[in-house]
C-alpha cells in the first residue's frame, strides 16, 4: 500500500475507520491512536502493517455458504453429519494466501466435554469473496474434502485434497447439478 500522498491526519482517519469496521475493541483503538499520533510520516506504511496485526478477528455465520456446503455434502459427501458442520466468514486475518480453513474439535476435547465431532469451515472474506462462483464452489468442496469418512475430528491432508481431486469432485458436482437443474449463486 502506498500512503505517501496522505497526510498523517488522513492516514489516522483511514486506519480508525478500518479498525472500527473490523473490531469494536476500544482499548485496541486507543492503542492505535497513540501509535499513529507519535508516528513520523516516513513510517506510515510499517505503522499500518503493525496496526492491522492487532485487529481482532471477526467471525459471522455464513448462511449462504452453509446452504451450499449442505447441498454439496448431500450430493457428494453423505458421511458428513450436517448438524455438526458450520460455515463462517471471517475478517481481519493476518495470514497470507489462505482462502479458507477447516477446523475440527479433536478427539480428546470431544471426550473431555462429552460431544461428537464438530467441524467449522472458515472462509476468509478478504480473499474468498473476490473469487468467482465456480472458484467459491471449489473452495467449499476443498474444505469439505478435509473431513474424513469416520467424521471423528481428524483431517484428510493435502496429499489427498489436491487441485486434481477437487476438480474431479467439482466435475461430478456440476454433472449432478445439471441433472437437478438448480444452482446457488454465491
Amino acid at each position: 500500500m502506498d500512503y505517501s500522498t496522505e497526510t498523517e491526519e488522513e492516514l489516522l482517519v483511514a486506519v480508525k475507520s478500518k479498525f472500527i469496521m473490523l473490531s469494536e475493541d476500544r482499548i485496541e483503538l486507543q492503542r492505535t491512536d497513540k501509535i499513529l499520533n507519535t508516528a513520523s510520516l516516513n513510517k506510515k506504511e510499517s505503522l499500518i502493517k503493525k496496526t492491522l496485526v492487532v485487529f481482532i478477528m471477526r467471525y459471522e455465520f455464513a448462511e449462504d455458504l452453509q446452504k451450499v456446503a449442505e447441498e454439496i455434502s448431500r450430493m457428494l459427501f453423505p458421511h458428513i453429519d450436517l448438524s455438526n458442520v458450520k460455515c463462517y466468514r471471517s475478517w481481519g486475518t493476518s495470514s497470507r494466501g489462505t482462502i479458507a480453513r477447516c477446523h475440527a474439535l479433536n478427539k480428546i476435547m470431544q471426550k473431555a466435554i462429552g460431544i461428537k465431532a464438530v467441524y467449522v469451515l472458515e472462509f476468509l472474506s478478504e480473499r474468498f469473496d473476490k473469487l468467482d462462483d465456480e472458484e467459491k464452489i471449489k473452495v467449499v468442496i476443498h474444505e469439505l474434502m478435509h473431513i474424513p469418512k469416520c467424521f471423528g475430528g481428524g483431517f484428510i491432508h493435502h496429499n489427498f485434497v489436491t487441485d486434481r481431486t477437487v476438480n474431479k469432485v467439482y466435475t461430478e458436482y456440476k454433472k449432478r447439478k445439471n441433472e437437478k437443474g438448480n444452482y446457488y449463486s454465491l
